[in-house]
C-alpha cells in the first residue's frame, strides 16, 4: 500500500475557466518582477487538461499567454524606473 501524502494549493474541477485558474496564479506574475523565481506546475494524469491549461489556445488563453501579456503590461508601467531581463523555461514531461 502507497503511503505518499501530497500538498495542493488548489485543484481545479473539469468546469473551471482558464480564466479562473489564471487568476489563481496571476499575483505570482508580480512576485517575478519584484525578484522571486516562480514555478507554474500543471500535474495530472494523461488527458486530464494539462497542456490546454496551460497552452490554450488562440480563442481560449491559457496560462502562459495570460502570463506573458500581464509581465509585459507591468513592465511597460515600469518603464523609466526599473529594467528586466526576462528568462523562460518551459518544460513537459511524457511517462516520468
Amino acid at each position: 500500500m502507497w503511503e505518499n501524502e501530497f500538498e495542493f494549493n488548489r485543484v481545479f474541477n473539469k468546469d473551471a475557466k482558464q480564466s479562473d485558474v489564471y487568476d489563481e496564479v496571476s499575483s505570482l506574475v508580480t512576485s517575478c518582477l519584484d525578484g522571486y523565481n516562480i514555478s507554474i506546475i500543471a500535474y495530472g494524469q494523461t488527458g486530464s487538461g494539462k497542456t490546454h491549461t496551460m497552452e490554450g489556445t488562440k480563442a481560449n488563453w491559457g496560462i502562459t499567454r495570460w502570463t506573458f501579456q500581464e509581465l509585459f503590461e507591468i513592465i511597460a508601467e515600469r518603464s523609466g524606473t526599473c529594467t528586466y531581463e526576462i528568462s523562460v523555461s518551459i518544460v513537459e514531461i511524457y511517462n516520468e
